[in-house]
């Protein structure tokens, strides 16, 4: 892997001399990618974010891009490839993120040996070059890898609550916490404050993704690109970006309904056998005493007559 990144980097430059130093590719960006390829094979590991989690610790972007792993032991070693990995996959999910790490991972030849928290940030705008936003968010996303149940993913309907809610934008104008929704960028963007409020927005839609329902990830994606352009000042298309967001979340919701809808009656109607779901349960209970009223006998004789 490291191999590769080198050909990457160094494929665009003329041929370097013999016995002249050249910087290695970052530890972590290698370690990442080797983690990557045997999840990939084996499975992820939901133990080792957990551990992570629970140990309440989360080093600082300069010392965890700085570490050595070839110096740690197993365990140590573990929880580093670990948060290699989630941080590649959360530099990923940003706006441009693919495009930006590619970028990043030609360009560490020129970068600042001695800055590698400040060239790594310089590659992704969407940061706006703070560790402390990157910080929050790498904390974040990792308790939502720990949690086993985002392999499956959050039911659509809790996703679009969630989703719903991270659509307002709180932005403080005047020691004052006034709120937007997400179209209402004529009246926010007048307030200095409310880059800042965009930028932590899209890492909060970044982290929703993680445990989101498939069906919504693309356009969670999309409301992190459009977040993007209006922080940048790039709202010409936004209108029209934001109708065919709720467009194609209306369409999910509705969809995924009427496939519950016609599975029910499908189970109802068309199965040539009784499911059991329906199934009464007072069956279960002890048959009732027969009596010997003349009413009930009268009854039985009559109902004997009619089966015979």
């Amino acid at each position: 892997m490291r191999a590769v990144l080198l050909e990457c980097a160094y494929r665009p430059t003329p041929t370097i001399k013999s016995g002249r130093a050249y910087p290695e590719p970052p530890d972590w960006l290698v370690e990442a990618i080797i983690t990557a390829v045997r999840q990939r094979q084996a499975g992820e590991n939901v133990e080792v974010f957990k551990t992570l989690v629970a140990s309440g610790k989360v080093p600082a972007l300069r010392d965890f891009l700085a570490e050595n792993p070839s110096a740690l032991d197993a365990t140590s070693r573990g929880l580093y490839d670990a948060q290699a990995l989630s941080l590649l996959q959360l530099l990923i999910e940003l706006p441009q993120g693919r495009a930006s790490l590619a970028a990043y991972a030609q360009d560490f030849p020129r970068g600042d040996g001695g800055n590698p928290a400040g060239h790594l940030l310089a590659h992704f705008p969407t940061l706006a070059g703070s560790e402390q936003s990157l910080g929050k968010w790498w904390a974040l996303s990792l308790a939502r890898l720990a949690s086993s149940d985002r392999f499956h993913g959050a039911s659509p309907e809790e996703t679009e609550r969630q989703l719903a809610a991270l659509l307002t934008i709180e932005v403080l104008q005047k020691d004052t916490a006034r709120k937007f929704e997400i179209g209402q960028f004529a009246e926010y963007l007048k307030i200095p404050a409310s880059r800042a409020a965009l930028r932590n927005r899209i890492l909060d839609l970044a982290a929703l993704s993680t445990g989101a329902h498939a069906l919504f990830r693309p356009v969670i994606a999309e409301y992190e690109q459009i977040l993007a352009q209006i922080e940048r000042g790039k709202i010409k298309d936004v209108p029209k970006q934001l109708a065919s967001a709720a467009t194609y979340r209306a369409m999910i919701l509705s969809r995924l309904g009427d496939i519950n809808d016609y599975l029910n009656w499908i189970e109802a109607t068309q199965t040539p056998t009784e499911s059991g779901a329906f199934k009464s349960t007072p069956s279960a209970l002890p048959a009732s005493p027969k009596r010997a009223d003349a009413i009930s006998k009268y009854l039985d004789a009559m109902e004997k007559a009619f089966n015979d």
